[in-house]
C-alpha cells in the first residue's frame, strides 16, 4: 500500500523540481549551509538539493537543508523568494509544524502581494495550500473555498488524494455535509480497487460519526469485499493488516445496532493473521517494551507506603527473548544487535527514572547473558578495548558539575547512582590519542573493570608540545566538584552573526562613501588602501582605541582631528556598529550556540547540578543578553549596575513559563554596550532602543538634559579616567572571577590588545589552594596544527588549561 498523501507533496513540489540538481556531488549540502550570504542562485541550488532531499530520504532533512539562521539574503529577486517561502510551507504541513507553517505561510503571502504575473498552476496550488493550512488550524469557512476546485473535470491524481484529504478532515471537524460531498467525490475519482476500499472505509467513518450505523455497516462491507478479493489475489501484509482492521470496524457496529435493537453484544473475535518470523520478532519487542513502559509507570503511581505486585518484568524479559529467538531462526545478527541495545537501554532509562537498581541490573545480565562482554562491547563500540582490562590510573568521569578522579578502582560514587539526565564525558590519553567519550552511562562496575555505554565517541591524534600538555593536564586535574561556573565571552562566540576583526571594519567601510568622514578618516590616519585585502587594515577596536585615548587625554590626534572632530566620529563608528548590528540581527532562534549553551547552564542551576553561573562578555553586541532574557527572564538578569530605560525601549514582562532561579543570573559587560549611554554629570546609565539611537539627534538625561555619551569602553593596554560606574562594572567582574572554581574562555585569544582585561582576570583567579580549572573553547581546527597559537597563549598567562577546539557551537550543546 502507498501512502495516500505522497502524490499531494509530490504535486506541490513539482514546480520546483527543475531547480533539482540531476546529479548531486558529495558535500554540496555542507557547502550551501556554510554560506554566509545567499544570492539567487545559491538560493535556487538550496531548494533544488532540498527537493533530491525529500525524495531520496523524507522530509526532516529537506527541512534542514532549506533552513538556516545564519543565512543573509542578497539581491534575491521576489519570485525566487516566493518558491523559498511556499516550499518551507509545503515541508512545514508535511512535518505538521503549525507555528513554523503560520510563519512562512505570512511570508509567502506577503511575497505574493508584490507579484503582478503568475501563472495559473502557481494560483491553484497556493490556493489548495492555504486550504491544507487552513484544515490543519482548524479554520472557518475553509471547506466553502475548496467545493468549488472539485465541481469541474478533474484528473484522478492527485485530485483524488486532494478529496479523499480534504473529506476525511471535514468529518473530523464535523462537517458531515461537505465531507460527504468530498468522499463521494473522491469515490468517482478513485484510480484503482484499493482507492475505492478507502474512500468507502471513509465513508463508513463518516456514518458512524452521524450515529447512522446501519449505512456505516454497509460502507464497511462494500470496503470489505473489495479488500476480500485484492487479499487473494495480493500477498500484501500492509494490506492484510488493512483488511483485519476493517473487519473490526464492523464487528464493533455490528455491537451497536444489537445493542440498540435487542439490549445485548456479541463477543465477536477475529482470526488471527498467519505472520512471519520478522513480524513476530517486531511485535514481540513491542510488547515487552510495552511491559517495561508499565512498570515504570505503576511504579510512579505507587505511594511510599503501598504493596505492588507486578509480573512486568518477567514478561518483559520473556518477550525480548521471544524475539531475539526469532530473529535468529532467520539468521538476523544485526537485527539481534538492534534489539541487544534496545532492552538495556529500555532498562537502563526505567531504572534511572524509577530510581530502581533492579532493573539496573536485570540490563547487565540481559546483555551479559545474552552475549557475554561480546554484547557489552557491541554498546559501546571496539575503539577502546584497554580500558575495560587494564584500567588506566586517571580515568576521568567529567559531569556537568564537577570532575571524579578513578584510579584502579571504581569509587563508590559513579554513574549508576547518578541522575540520568547527568551523563558523563570521559577523556584520556590512549597511546597518542586523546580519546572523548561523550553521553556515558554506566552499565556496571566490578574489581577497576567499567562497563559503559556512549553514543558518541571522538579520537584526536596529538604530537608532540600538544601530547605533554594535553595529558600534564589530565593527570593534574584535582577531584573536586565545581559548583560555581563564570564564561569568558569573547568576540569569536558572536561570529555565528556578526563578522571579526577587519571584517568588521570593512562592512561599515561598505556602509559608506568615498567621501564618508570615516573613510577620509581611516584613509588619513591608517593610510588604508580600499584595493588591498582586508588583511592590511586595523581592526575596529584599534581605531576606538585611538580615538579615546585622544579624548580621554583632551589631545588632537592629528591637526585635522581635534577632539570635537573626534567626539563626532566616535559617534559615526557607534551609529553605524548599532546599524550593522541591527541589519544582523535575527529573530532569537533554538539552534543559536548562544541560547543553547543558557539554555543547558539553566538546566543546570534548576536541577542542582551548578549552585551558580556568571556571565563576563567582551562584546557590545546583544545576543548573549537576548538569549538570557529568552530563557530566565530580564527580570531574573543582573547586569551589575542600575540601568534606566530611555526611548521605548520598555522592561520585557515577566514570563510565568521561564524557569525559576533561586537568584539572578550574573551578566556583567565589561567593555559596554551597543545600547547603553551614560549621563557626563549625573553618571546615570540607560538603556537606548535601537530606533531612538540611529535617530540624528543624540538623546539627554531626564535628570538634567545633559546630552548623553554612549557607555563603550573598547580594549586598550590600560584604562585612563573612567566614571565610578565603570570602576564598579569592573569589580562586578573581579567579584564573579574571584568566587568561581571554573572559567570557560569561549572565542577569546587572550590577546596583548586587552592587556587592562588580563591583568584583572589575572589578578582575581589567584588561589593558594584549590586552583581555579580554565577551559577555552576555540574554533574547530583546519589546517592549524597543536599547540595552536592560542592554546600557546593560554598555558603562557595560566598554566594548565583544558583546551577544547571543537567551536562554540559544539560546545554549547555539552557545556561541560
Amino acid at each position: 500500500m502507498k501512502s495516500v498523501m505522497e502524490p499531494i507533496y509530490n504535486f506541490f513540489l513539482e514546480p520546483l523540481i527543475p531547480c533539482s540538481p540531476i546529479v548531486a556531488t558529495d558535500g554540496t549540502g555542507d557547502e550551501l549551509s556554510s554560506l554566509r550570504e545567499v544570492n539567487d542562485k545559491s538560493l535556487s541550488q538550496i531548494i533544488g538539493h532540498a527537493v533530491k532531499l525529500h525524495r531520496l530520504y523524507g522530509v526532516e532533512d529537506a527541512y534542514h537543508a532549506l533552513y538556516n539562521p545564519n543565512w543573509k539574503f542578497v539581491d534575491i529577486p521576489p519570485k525566487t523568494l516566493m518558491q523559498y517561502y511556499y516550499f518551507l510551507t509545503v515541508i512545514n504541513i508535511e512535518r505538521y509544524d503549525l507555528e513554523e507553517m503560520r510563519k512562512y505561510l505570512d511570508k509567502l503571502s506577503d511575497y505574493l502581494k508584490g507579484m503582478e504575473e503568475l501563472e495559473d498552476e502557481w494560483h491553484r496550488r497556493i490556493h489548495l495550500l492555504k486550504a491544507m493550512a487552513a484544515t490543519l488550524q482548524k479554520a472557518e469557512g475553509w471547506a466553502e473555498q475548496v467545493l468549488p476546485l472539485f465541481e469541474r473535470e478533474l484528473h484522478s491524481e492527485p485530485w483524488f488524494n486532494f478529496a479523499l484529504y480534504f473529506g476525511s478532515m471535514a468529518r473530523e471537524q464535523e462537517l458531515y455535509d461537505e465531507a460527504d460531498t468530498l468522499l463521494k467525490k473522491a469515490l468517482s475519482l478513485a484510480p484503482t480497487e484499493l482507492e475505492r476500499a478507502i474512500v468507502w472505509c471513509n465513508l463508513g467513518a463518516l456514518s458512524f460519526a452521524r450515529d447512522d450505523w446501519q449505512t456505516a455497516l454497509k460502507h464497511y462491507k462494500a470496503a470489505d469485499a473489495i479488500l476480500d478479493e485484492l487479499v487473494e489475489n495480493i500477498p500484501d501484509r500492509e494490506l492484510a493488516l488493512y483488511r483485519q482492521e476493517v473487519k473490526r470496524n464492523i464487528l464493533v457496529v455490528q455491537n451497536l445496532l444489537l445493542m440498540s435493537r435487542d439490549g445485548f453484544q456479541i463477543t465477536g473475535r477475529l482470526p488471527r493473521l498467519a505472520e512471519g518470523e520478522m513480524a513476530l520478532a517486531n511485535k514481540w519487542e513491542d510488547i515487552a517494551l510495552g511491559y517495561v513502559r508499565n512498570e515504570v509507570y505503576e511504579e510512579n503511581l505507587a505511594t511510599r507506603n503501598s504493596i505492588r505486585f507486578s509480573n512486568n518484568l518477567y514478561e518483559a524479559i520473556r518477550y525480548f527473548n521471544r524475539s531475539e529467538a526469532a530473529n535468529a531462526l532467520l539468521g538476523n545478527v544485526l537485527a539481534n544487535r538492534t534489539l541487544f541495545d534496545r532492552e538495556v537501554k529500555a532498562f537502563i532509562n526505567a531504572g534511572y527514572v524509577t530510581n530502581d537498581r533492579r532493573l539496573l541490573q536485570i540490563a547487565l545480565q540481559q546483555a551479559v547473558e545474552i552475549n557475554e562482554t561480546k554484547a557489552i562491547k557491541g554498546l559501546i563500540g571496539d575503539t577502546i578495548p584497554d580500558v575495560f582490562n587494564n584500567p588506566m590510573p586517571a580515568i576521568k568521569k567529567r559531569l556537568h558539575a564537577g570532575v571524579i578522579l578513578a584510579k584502579q578502582e571504581v569509587q563508590d560514587e559513579s554513574l549508576i547512582s547518578m541522575s540520568s539526565d547527568l551523563p558523563a564525558r570521559i577523556r584520556f590519553i590512549h597511546g597518542n590519542r586523546l580519546v572523548t567519550l561523550n553521553d556515558c552511562r554506566l552499565l556496571t562496575q566490578n574489581a577497576g573493570t567499567i562497563y559503559f555505554q556512549s553514543d558518541d565517541q571522538r579520537s584526536e591524534e596529538l604530537e608532540g608540545d600538544a601530547l605533554k600538555l594535553t595529558a600534564y593536564y589530565l593527570s593534574n586535574v584535582v577531584s573536586r566538584r565545581f559548583e560555581k561556573v563564570v564564561f569568558v565571552i569573547g568576540a569569536g562566540a558572536s561570529a555565528e552573526q556578526l563578522p571579526l576583526g577587519q571584517d568588521l571594519l570593512t562592512e561599515l567601510l561598505n556602509e559608506g562613501n568615498s567621501s564618508d568622514d570615516l573613510v577620509r578618516f581611516l584613509k588619513t590616519v591608517f593610510r588604508i588602501d580600499p584595493s588591498l585585502p582586508a588583511c592590511s587594515r586595523p581592526t575596529i577596536n584599534e581605531v576606538l582605541n585611538l580615538i579615546e585615548i585622544a579624548l580621554e587625554k583632551d589631545e588632537a590626534l592629528t591637526p585635522t582631528y581635534p577632539p570635537d572632530v573626534l567626539r563626532k566620529l566616535k559617534k559615526l563608528v557607534i551609529i553605524r556598529l548599532l546599524q550593522l548590528f541591527t541589519d544582523l540581527t535575527t529573530p532569537i532562534d533554538s539552534r543559536n550556540s548562544y541560547v543553547q549553551l543558557v539554555k543547558n547552564m539553566v538546566k543546570m542551576l534548576t536541577t542542582g547540578a551548578l549552585e551558580e553561573v556568571g556571565f563576563i562578555t567582551l562584546n557590545y553586541d546583544p545576543f548573549l543578553d537576548q538569549a538570557l532574557i529568552e530563557a530566565v527572564g530580564e527580570e531574573n538578569i543582573n547586569y551589575g549596575i542600575q540601568l534606566e530605560p530611555w526611548g521605548g525601549c520598555e522592561r520585557r514582562a515577566i514570563n510565568v513559563s521561564r524557569e525559576k532561579l533561586r537568584k539572578p543570573i550574573q551578566l556583567v559587560k565589561f567593555h559596554g554596550s551597543m545600547d547603553w549611554m551614560f549621563c557626563p554629570y549625573c553618571h546615570k546609565i540607560y538603556r537606548i532602543s535601537t530606533g531612538r539611537a540611529l535617530s540624528q539627534d543624540m538623546p539627554q538625561c531626564s535628570s538634567d538634559g545633559t546630552p548623553l555619551s554612549w557607555f563603550l569602553y573598547p580594549p586598550m593596554r590600560e584604562k585612563y579616567f573612567m566614571p565610578e560606574a565603570w570602576l564598579h562594572l569592573h569589580m562586578q567582574a573581579e567579584e564573579l572571577l574571584r568566587k568561581a572554581d571554573r572559567v570557560i574562555f569561549i572565542g577569546y585569544s587572550l590577546s596583548d590588545e586587552d592587556a587592562y582585561f588580563r591583568y584583572r582576570v589575572k589578578r582575581s583567579l589567584y588561589r593558594v589552594e584549590n586552583p581555579v580549572d580554565i577551559v577555552v573553547v576555540d574554533k574547530t581546527l583546519k589546517e592549524e596544527k597543536r599547540p595552536t597559537s592560542v592554546e600557546k597563549n593560554y598555558w603562557h598567562f595560566f598554566g594548565p588549561i583544558d583546551y577544547r577546539p571543537v567551536g562554540f557551537q559544539a560546545f554549547s550543546l555539552a557545556p561541560f
